[in-house]
């Protein structure tokens, strides 16, 4: 008997360099193949993405790609029904296309991987804004998203707030909250004289809204007041850094002469590791959102002292131990400051994140909580 195999499905191959759900998928695919799998990939654009979809391959990885497999691919499924034990499916507006066809016509067991609650993220938004729209959205995804869990064989989601949220609406559906980065390498050369490090940054990909609201917040509420604080002290204030892919204008037009606001947008793996690295203080500052921020825990990963919210830290189990958190303005500004200009206090931040990291985001610790889910 061979190895049995998965079947992943999401919107399109895992751009991980680009946004935290693609790198989630990525390090699952690899998980699963280290832990004995037979790997098959399917992106519901059914495009090749490069060189992402070559990486894929050269792990060996079939990726299902190009108008062959776009216009067969209900036969496809179908006629690899019994070969397939199981179909990981990604995201509501993904896996509510798949997810009846695959039980209608196959005995494939389906687990689905939400990324986060869309409609507990609506809602928040909607608190902010009180927009009627962003209302009837949550609503929306209330609707499909609980749909798709009472029809999965397991559900998963990053945290046990989401899990939690869940079980007070339906007690019933089977749910789980799982680890949303697995790591299989830690980092090894960390540069721990934080005297050295300058600047503060901030990493998110802005075609998601929470991740334009945090920078613009921060932006206008929180970094003129580090300025101030700093001047005052007569200490020259940092450098506010923002990465992200899909800048928008309005993130773009925050960069002006003199007010130490760099937007670099997309930047390679190879250049975002290197501002982890030389960079002292990333901040977090989200107001909304929903399950484990994946910036943040690519921040611990990475060895950074971080400043976020409690929506940035939600979710994360005892993260409080190697991280800072504050939600207002005044707060945030002079936790910065005081972190900023204690380089002591980030290398004591940045010692905990390691042990933290290998604790609770190793790939062994991730699959212990999937494993039985797996068997057919």
């Amino acid at each position: 008997m061979g190895k049995p195999i998965i079947l992943v499905v999401d919107h399109y191959v895992p751009t991980y360099d680009k946004d935290a759900g693609s790198k989630t998928t990525y390090q699952y695919l690899k998980m699963f193949l280290k832990k004995g799998y037979v790997v098959k990939f399917l992106g519901d654009n059914f495009m090749n993405e490069e060189p992402y979809t070559s990486e894929l391959e050269q792990m060996g990885i079939e990726v299902l790609y190009g108008p062959e497999y776009q216009v067969k691919i209900w036969d496809w499924l179908r006629d690899h029904g019994d070969d397939i034990a199981v179909a990981y499916l990604n995201r509501p507006h993904i896996a509510s296309k798949y997810i009846d066809y695959i039980l209608d016509n196959t005995d494939i067991k389906v687990i689905y991987y939400g990324h986060d609650l869309h409609w507990l993220r609506e809602s928040r938004e909607y608190q902010i804004t009180k927009d009627p729209k962003i209302r009837e959205d949550a609503e929306y995804w209330k609707s499909i998203e609980f749909t798709l869990m009472s029809k999965a064989a397991v559900s998963y989601y990053p945290s046990y707030i989401e899990r939690d949220a869940i079980h007070e609406i339906d007690p019933t559906i089977n749910v789980k909250d799982i680890t949303a980065y697995v790591f299989d390498e830690f980092k090894s050369d960390i540069q721990e004289d934080f005297a050295k490090r300058n600047g503060l940054l901030f990493v998110g990909g802005f075609a998601h809204p929470p991740n334009a609201d945090a920078v613009l917040w921060f932006a206008k509420d929180i970094y003129p007041r580090i300025r101030q604080k700093m001047e005052a002290a007569g200490v020259t204030p940092p450098e506010f850094i923002v990465v992200g892919s899909k800048v928008t204008d309005e993130i773009k037009a925050l960069q002006q002469p003199g007010n130490g606001i760099i937007i670099k947008g997309f930047v390679s793996e190879e250049e975002l590791s290197e501002l982890y690295a030389t960079c002292r203080v990333v901040v977090v500052p989200l107001r909304y959102g929903a399950g484990v921020k994946g910036k943040v825990v690519e921040a611990i990963y990475n060895g950074a002292p971080i400043v976020t919210t409690s929506i940035g830290a939600e979710g994360i189990p005892q993260v409080e131990d190697v991280l800072l958190v504050e939600d207002e303005p005044e707060a945030f500004a002079e936790t910065v400051t005081r972190l900023y200009q204690s380089p002591e206090g980030c290398k004591a931040l940045c010692e905990k994140t390691q042990s933290y990291i290998r604790t609770h985001f190793s790939m062994d610790a991730a699959w212990k909580v999937i494993e039985d889910d797996f068997k057919r």
